[in-house]
């Protein structure tokens, strides 16, 4: 960031000569849209990213600029207000952003120096957010360009991508080249494909199309537009619990889903949940998924091999993921709805070996006595869900979701 902090460009993204020159553009939408059920969205949209703010260095100007959308919402939805409103803007021809004078941001509070300036000199232009390095240029990909890089595993590179003919963003997952190489690691990539392909659920990522072109191994996924949990969690600290309850709904509802078809997840944690600025959850990172179907074996691990994530695993995933079942997800579920609420996994513990038997044989922790606000009823489902034995823990998502509805 440079040396000032303006809300409007790094949070919103309006740079600083468009700041923000009406309500549409504060809402991030076209000029005099009409429809109510948009402008709703768009303000839900614009609201939900602002309060992920609010517990941070700058909350007072988060609380600020929730005020502005507020007030933007409330004029664009009211059919008096949104006609002079509109007239206002035919009528006049702003050569200065325009802010609702009785919500304008205090210029010294919105502009903060990090540092005393030595002398005086130009403000410079304030720095966008931390985005994926982008390619110099485009880069084309059969129907598709690539626009970014999102992010670099181990097993290939996420890009976001755009189709040539469509528009439409997609996310491009390539096999590494080294992965490539090896018959085996294609074999388990394409098995991946053909897990995702059978999974159809508004949260869960969707996959559009697979293939091979020009040796690369390629998955064409939904993009999804927002932040994973563990983001949230970082930059603002553990949830309300009543946020936490409306995300743990959905993503039992997606993975209640999966298992119906047979698909259990096995490596849930918060960096696999991920949440629109509508606020609307995708279960994401179906690489370890374990299908079992009448007619063909989709497991991609090998029996007795332990995969997933330590401070997120079942007892009994870790000594044989093979043998895991859809209660293993319950489990790991429950790990993450306890890092939602206290900012970390139930056994926070170091060394990998003592996290297995922590899991193993450690009490589990009662989320109420971390966090006195958690309502005891979702304090009861979480130890439900992080029983030793899985016979002991809900039996299904379903029965989960029906928890979650009465906490």
């Amino acid at each position: 960031m440079s040396g000032s902090f303006d809300p409007y460009y790094i949070w919103l993204a309006i740079p600083p000569g468009e700041q923000p020159p009406d309500h549409y553009r504060l809402l991030g939408l076209s000029r005099f849209e009409a429809n109510e059920e948009v402008i709703r969205i768009a303000a839900d949209r614009q609201t939900f990213h602002l309060q992920t703010f609010r517990r941070g260095e700058h909350g007072e100007l988060a609380e600020r600029l929730i005020g502005e959308v507020a007030a933007a919402k409330d004029c664009l939805l009211d059919a008096k207000q949104k006609a002079a409103y509109d007239a206002e803007l035919r009528g006049e021809a702003r050569t200065e952003p325009y802010i609702r004078p009785t919500e304008r941001l205090d210029e010294t509070k919105a502009v903060m120096p990090k540092k005393p300036a030595a002398s005086p000199k130009p403000a410079a232009p304030p720095s966008a957010p931390a985005k994926p390095a982008e390619p110099a240029q485009e880069t084309p990909f059969g129907e598709y360009v690539l626009l970014a890089r999102i992010s670099k595993g181990g097993t290939g590179d996420l890009y976001k991508a755009k189709h040539k003919t469509m528009g439409r963003m997609v996310a491009i997952k390539v096999l590494s080249k080294e992965l490539a190489k090896s018959p085996d690691r294609v074999a388990r990539f394409h098995r991946k494909c053909q897990i995702l392909a059978k999974l159809r659920h508004p949260n869960l990522v969707e996959a559009f199309d697979a293939g091979e072109r020009d040796g690369k191994h390629y998955l064409i996924m939904e993009f999804i537009d927002g932040q994973t949990l563990w983001q949230v969690v970082k930059e603002d600290g553990p949830l309300p619990p009543q946020d936490v309850i409306r995300h743990m709904k959905q993503a039992a509802a997606g993975l209640g889903y999966a298992h119906s078809k047979g698909v259990y997840h096995r490596n849930l944690k918060p960096s696999n949940l991920m949440v629109d600025w509508n606020g609307h959850l995708k279960v994401i990172g179906l690489g370890l998924a374990r299908a079992e179907l009448d007619d063909e074996n989709l497991d991609i691990t090998q029996p007795g091999q332990a995969m997933g994530t330590v401070d997120y695993m079942a007892p009994e995933q870790a000594v044989d993921a093979h043998g895991a079942d859809h209660r293993a997800d319950i489990y790991g579920l429950g790990c993450v709805l306890c890092t939602l609420l206290t900012g970390q996994p139930p056994y926070p513990v170091k060394n990998p070996t003592q996290k297995f038997l922590a899991h193993r044989q450690a009490p589990i922790p009662s989320l109420f006595e971390l966090r006195p606000e958690v309502p005891l009823p979702l304090d009861t489902l979480f130890r439900k869900m992080l029983a030793k034995k899985p016979g002991e823990r809900p039996q299904s998502m379903a029965e989960v979701v029906a928890a979650l509805e009465i906490c």
